[in-house]
């Protein structure tokens, strides 16, 4: 009889992160205490997975650039009318 194993929200995550690193997570277990420093790869792995990171958020600001400019300009539009008005 095969024993069916439950997955835990925090591998679904590992996994959706990255297959890898949850392969890693998967094989390590039962390891000793010395063996679980990180290898060459998984330090490249984990230095790419770094910079790729950097590049999103770095993305993420640059999409916003343009929603809070056209807010700004529209506020200043806007208080310009409503002091023109006032005057």
């Amino acid at each position: 009889m095969v024993k069916e194993r439950i997955l835990t929200a925090s591998e679904i995550g590992t996994y959706a992160y990255c297959p890898r690193a949850w392969w890693y997570d998967q094989h390590r277990e039962g390891l000793p205490a010395g063996l679980m420093r990180p290898t060459e790869a998984e330090t490249r792995g984990i230095a790419a997975h770094q910079a790729m990171e950097t590049n999103h958020v770095r993305a993420q600001r640059a999409s916003r650039l343009p929603y809070v400019v056209v807010t700004v300009v529209g506020l200043l539009v806007l208080a310009g009318v409503v002091i023109w008005f006032l005057w």
